[in-house]
């Protein structure tokens, strides 16, 4: 991994953690919108183990504590780790949803997965698409 990489990763990580909280909230209202096709007890629950995968991706931004504990390359692979565990996370709502298998909540997944997908997209680059 060269410094260039790590340094871009270090951008997309100052970007995502500015941002977490509102990750936490969007995530409230879509446990909110869909437990009526994942069950309220997977919606919620879902939320809380999202909510704190966000707290400690939060923790893994440049002015983090992450930082100070692992060598600098190792921090960015544990950084590439944390957002994908993060969008592992947040794709298992939508795949609840698939398994109600009516045909608005395939349709609420598929514009889940895509707005997670576009979210990602402006999110980890510092000036989004520009």
């Amino acid at each position: 991994m060269t410094s260039d990489w790590t340094d871009h990763i270090k951008a997309a990580m100052e970007a995502r953690s500015q941002q977490w909280r509102l990750r936490v909230v969007i995530a409230g209202v879509i446990a909110v919108i869909f437990h009526s096709f994942t069950g309220i007890g997977f919606a919620f629950g879902w939320f809380g183990v999202y909510a704190a995968l966000q707290w400690i991706e939060h923790d893994f931004s440049p002015r983090g504590s992450w930082i100070m504990r692992l060598d600098r390359r190792d921090w960015a692979r544990a950084s590439i780790g944390m957002v994908a565990i993060n969008n592992l996370a947040f794709a298992a709502i939508g795949l609840a949803e698939l398994q109600s298998g009516s045909g608005i909540a395939i349709s609420c997944s598929a514009m889940l997965f895509g707005g997670s997908i576009l979210n990602g997209i402006m999110v980890s680059t510092p000036r989004g698409l520009w």
